[in-house]
């Protein structure tokens, strides 16, 4: 799977495959899938436009890493940690500041 960053989408234009494939300058039917990692503005001068950071699943991979902005990377997925165990006692809140309560 491959991190796509610093792809380009204008305001106002909805975020499509389109737009990767402008970005590695490959045809539509490489990409077999993505998923949005980030979703950023970019209001810098006076070009205000979205910047996405992608993860996708591309024909030929290696054939696209010599671009910059492509990294060959896992998705990482975060799992909570799960307790078995209640709290032994609650806690007391003593009073309010200006930092909330404590």
């Amino acid at each position: 799977m491959l991190k796509i960053n610093q792809i380009r989408c204008e305001v106002g234009e909805t975020f499509s495959i389109h737009h990767i494939a402008k970005k590695l300058r490959c045809s539509i039917r490489d990409i077999h899938s993505f998923e949005i990692d980030r979703e950023s503005i970019d209001a810098r001068g006076d070009d205000l436009h979205y910047s996405y950071s992608v993860y996708a699943s591309i024909k030929n991979e290696d054939k696209y890493l010599k671009n910059r902005d492509v990294k060959k990377e896992l998705k990482e997925v975060y799992i909570l940690p799960t307790t078995t165990k209640s709290p032994i006692q609650r806690p007391i809140i003593v009073g309010f500041g200006p930092s909330g309560m404590y």
